[in-house]
């Protein structure tokens, strides 16, 4: 998937999503939006991570304060994918 199809999904796909697993009737109405705005947060997420983050490391000039400056940006953005993947249960999947 691209960071393309990744923007339009945080923007409109998620309605889409939902409608698609609450008509499945296999996860509650509560479970159904946990499970959305995980993944949708999740992909904000990602695309921070290689639209600003990563180039922040390849286009800036090094040194140790901005490189220890991004990683730490890196690794706020890991956890908080982390705790969506909590969040939405999506390891009970």
């Amino acid at each position: 998937m691209s960071c393309e199809s990744l923007r339009d999904f945080s923007k409109s796909g998620h309605e889409k999503l939902f409608a698609c697993l609450a008509g499945n009737k296999r996860l509650t109405p509560e479970e159904t939006e946990s499970l959305v705005y995980a993944l949708k947060d999740i992909s904000e997420s990602i695309i921070k991570v290689y639209e600003e983050i990563i180039p922040r490391l390849i286009n800036e000039e090094s040194n140790e304060d901005m490189i220890k400056s991004v990683l730490w940006s890196l690794r706020e953005e890991f956890r908080h994918i982390e705790y969506h993947i909590r969040d939405g249960n999506l390891q009970d999947l």
